[in-house]
């Protein structure tokens, strides 16, 4: 065989052998840093060591640039040496002089966790400079308007004492007042109707309810309360609201991801939505059928059809169905669900929990 063939062959076996020979390849040691080493060094670092509480020695390890900068004795670590890196002859507790932390020494098992990640490069995915640690004060987000109890506030003193036609105008008109603005003047009716159309039902008056308009102020009947109770009344309205709640659901007629199918009895839980909404159901029911209608009694067999369908708030949206993997899809659906439920009752955003325990919300 030709000797420069020989060369070649035995130089690229010799690159294949060293290249393999590390361990822990860059993108495994970037997993290994963020499920291991990062906790370790959370728990038992950052107390000492970080932006977010205090920075002795120097020593900064709360972000790559922190510990590539190194403190007061240098490079903490030495990405590749492990007997070399100040980090780990520290925790080792081999030098009286140089041990960390300081109030005891870390399990074998933690100090293995950094020697792996130092010998496999000190792979650090985290960008940019330290994030100063935001402190979670649980009192103080209990102070948040949102958490406080409802209650029935006193209506403002106004100056113009005529104007209001309830208490709720006098709030609009404190608010007028305070900023030194007239209020608007009062609409004509046939626009009045028009708004309360397009607030009630979100689409204009018909024909129809604009001559039973008209004809009700001729004949002096309190035009503008019988317009309302009928918008009220009318299937439009249940039909409006309804919608702002399948918002919230992420309703459609299909279900899934990449893969859609027709979610065939989705109309069924529409439907009962627009039925509470149109038949005023209070809301403590609301929101109890829509979470385990399916668990209560029932007076009837369409009484019990009804809760069931009320649960479609459970599944509707934009939920896997298609999945190998059935134990993660399971998982998928309760985690939408917790999301849904949060969100739709709570106003709490829950779904950041799946993954992270630092949110807090507000």
């Amino acid at each position: 065989m030709d000797e420069t063939v020989l060369v070649v062959f035995f130089c690229v076996l010799a690159g294949i052998i060293i290249s393999g020979s590390n361990p822990i390849r860059a993108e495994e040691n970037g997993v290994l840093f963020q499920t291991k080493v990062l906790p370790v060094l959370e728990k038992r670092c950052f107390e000492c060591h970080s932006h977010g509480t205090k920075i002795k020695g120097g020593l900064a390890l709360d972000s790559r640039a922190g510990w590539q900068a190194g403190g007061d004795h240098g490079a903490a670590v030495k990405p590749g040496v492990v007997d070399d890196s100040l980090l780990i002859r520290a925790i080792r507790y081999h030098d009286s002089d140089l041990e960390m932390p300081p109030k005891g020494r870390l399990p074998d098992e933690e100090i293995a966790i950094l020697e792996e990640w130092v010998r496999g490069g000190a792979v650090d995915p985290r960008e940019g400079a330290a994030l100063t640690k935001a402190v979670v004060n649980i009192e103080e987000g209990r102070k948040f308007w949102a958490f406080q109890p409802v209650e029935d506030p006193r209506p403002p003193e106004v100056k113009d004492g005529a104007w209001p036609f309830d208490p709720l105008d006098r709030f609009v008109l404190a608010k007028l007042e305070a900023a030194d603005l007239p209020p608007v003047k009062d609409a004509d009716a046939h626009l009045w109707l028009r708004r309360v159309s397009f607030d009630l039902t979100g689409i204009p008056p018909s024909e129809e309810e604009i001559a039973r308009f008209r004809s009700d102020l001729a004949e002096g009947r309190d035009a503008h309360a019988l317009a309302v109770d009928r918008l009220l009344a009318s299937r439009g309205y249940g039909e409006r609201w309804a919608r702002h709640w399948l918002d919230l659901t992420g309703y459609a007629d299909m279900m899934g991801t990449s893969n859609n199918v027709y979610a065939e009895h989705a109309w069924r839980y529409r439907d009962w939505l627009i039925d509470a909404f149109q038949g005023d159901k209070p809301f403590d029911e609301f929101i109890r059928e829509q979470i385990a209608g399916d668990l209560m009694t029932a007076s009837s067999p369409e009484e019990k059809a009804a809760k069931i369908a009320a649960t479609g708030f459970l599944m509707v949206g934009d939920i896997e169905i298609v999945n190998p993997d059935k134990a993660k899809m399971e998982a998928d659906h309760i985690d939408t669900q917790v999301i849904k439920i949060g969100t739709a009752f709570l106003g709490m955003t829950l779904g950041c929990a799946r993954c992270h325990d630092h949110k807090f919300d507000p």
